[in-house]
Order: structure tokens, then C-alpha cells, then sequence
């Protein structure tokens, strides 16, 4: 399993995952002490990839990529 940890590989990832006829996405949020749910951690999978995001860490940006 891939762990991705910067947006080098983010975007690596990503382009990866675009060939994909299909995707299976988990997701994880952090509700302890805060009014809002926060994103902490994205499972991905696809034929043939898989791979863990965890947008909580300083050189993991997924808010300036998408799979367009």
C-alpha cells in the first residue's frame, strides 16, 4: 500500500488513479473538541493501486488538486 506523503506523490497518485475504470474511497474524521468534522485520513483503492492520504500532514495539500 501506498502512503502518500507529499504533493509530488499526491499527484503521482492521482494521475494513477485516473486510468481507473472505478474507484473505492474510505474516509476519516477527526470530531473530538471541534464543532466541525475534520478530514484526517483518505483510503483509496483501485484495480491494481491502493493507497492512504493523510491531508493533516504539513506537505500534503489536497485542496489545489483534482482529478479533472
Amino acid at each position: 500500500m501506498l502512503i502518500v506523503e507529499t504533493n509530488e506523490a499526491l499527484a503521482a497518485f492521482i494521475a494513477e488513479l485516473a486510468q481507473a475504470p472505478y474507484l473505492a474511497l474510505d474516509t476519516e474524521f477527526l470530531r473530538d473538541q471541534t464543532y466541525y468534522p475534520k478530514l484526517c485520513l483518505l483510503q483509496v483503492a483501485a484495480p491494481g493501486v491502493e493507497g492512504i492520504i493523510d491531508p493533516l500532514r504539513a506537505r500534503v495539500s489536497i485542496s489545489r488538486l483534482s482529478m479533472n
